[in-house]
């Protein structure tokens, strides 16, 4: 419940930001694909106390720069008991989802290596 929640403020976001209707939903639908990744995936990790991965905060995420970096520091190492076991597809869904929940950057579109490097970490 709490993430179709997310999903629909994300939808809401990118609809503000002034972005084409099929560009939101798109993005909307990647962001909502990499929650629940997530959820699946990483969270195990990074969202239970004492778990061996680290919080992935705005401020940990942000060290990365940019979307691309994020992206492909996701490809190399995680998930971290079997890293690149994803397709780049579920990696660019779980950025995308990272970046905008933790409110890091606002997508207009689904992110994709078009234009990742210059989708700045604010």
């Amino acid at each position: 419940m709490m993430i179709r929640a997310l999903a629909l403020g994300a939808t809401v976001l990118l609809l503000s930001a002034g972005c084409s209707v099929d560009n939101a939903r798109l993005a909307a639908a990647q962001y909502q694909r990499g929650a629940d990744l997530y959820g699946i995936r990483c969270a195990y990790c990074h969202e239970v106390e004492g778990a061996i991965g680290v919080e992935l905060s705005a401020r940990v995420l942000g060290q990365y720069e940019s979307a691309g970096r994020l992206f492909r520091y996701l490809k190399l190492a995680m998930p971290y008991d079997n890293p690149g076991s994803l397709p780049d597809e579920d990696h660019w869904a779980i950025a995308a989802y990272l970046l905008t929940d933790r409110r890091l950057a606002v997508l207009d579109s689904p992110l994709s290596p078009s234009g990742a490097d210059t989708v700045g970490l604010n």
